[in-house]
């Protein structure tokens, strides 16, 4: 290598090797991994240090005598600068190295996640098809792994619930007396349109017709029981189970006609519906 060479090389490392480090310890910082970068950088800018200081010296020493030691020092100086070639040589398959690591980190993760949501996806479709057969401990699950894996999925998974939580409060209203909460109800199934899940919207149509003739069944019941009292007996029983088809669907109508077959003087309290 010509003096004039060695001259400038470090330079040129000066220009480059910052760039280098910059590049690696921004790689580094992405992977969330901390490799040796910072010391070597050190290192390295000890060594640009030491380049520039003998280079100085080189420049400002005069006369024949000191040949000798400039031919020595220019050997020590081509020797750094090789190192210094040498350890960004290293910095840079590191630097490579660790963005392969990192593409092939990202399409495991990629990869893990798209067979998440597929599983998912089945896990939905089995569901959904349960109708409101399915407990709120599973859809609490399912809601939160959906927001961490699709946000698609969770738009549906929370109107598939939120469907069946108006049944579920359909079927409540039929838990007790026709009151004012029946009617509230039926109008918002009524405009609640569940197509989306099939299952739901059979169970929708079918509550909805029973929650229409809810109020009448039960004044059919109360005055059934009523006209029973002057019954007794064989022909009293079958009286009131005549009246059994009235208490289809219904809890609270099926428990007051068990209440006044085995309590001849039971009265069921008038409905206050219309």
């Amino acid at each position: 290598m010509r003096a004039t060479e060695l001259l400038l090389l470090p330079l040129v490392l000066l220009l480059t090797a910052p760039t280098l480090l910059a590049q690696d310890t921004g790689s580094n910082s992405r992977s969330g991994k901390q490799p040796d970068s910072t010391a070597q950088a050190l290192e390295m800018t000890e060594w640009m240090e030491r380049i520039d200081k003998k280079l100085d010296d080189l420049l400002k020493s005069k006369g024949a005598s000191n040949e000798p030691q400039k031919k020595i020092d220019l050997k020590k100086l081509e020797a750094d600068s090789l190192r210094l070639l040498s350890k960004i040589d290293q910095l840079e398959k590191s630097n490579s190295d660790l963005r392969i690591q990192l593409a092939k980190e990202k399409s495991t993760a990629s990869e893990l996640s798209k067979k998440h949501t597929e599983q998912l996806e089945g896990e939905i479709a089995a569901v959904t098809t349960m109708g409101e057969e399915v407990s709120d401990a599973l859809l609490k699950s399912m809601l939160q792994r959906a927001t961490e894996l699709s946000p698609t999925n969770k738009k549906s998974l929370e109107q598939f619930k939120a469907n069946v939580d108006l049944l579920r409060e359909g079927r409540n209203v039929l838990e007790k007396a026709p009151d004012g909460k029946r009617n509230v109800v039926l109008s918002e199934l009524r405009a609640g349109k569940m197509e989306t899940f099939p299952e739901l919207e059979i169970d929708r149509q079918d509550l909805i017709k029973l929650l229409e003739k809810y109020c009448q069944r039960s004044k059919d019941l109360a005055s059934r029981i009523t006209d029973a009292a002057g019954l007794s007996g064989e022909r009293r029983t079958s009286f009131l189970e005549d009246a059994r088809y009235l208490t289809k669907d219904c809890p609270y109508l099926k428990d007051q006609l068990e209440k006044a077959l085995k309590d001849p003087l039971y009265q069921m309290p008038a409905p206050n519906c219309n």
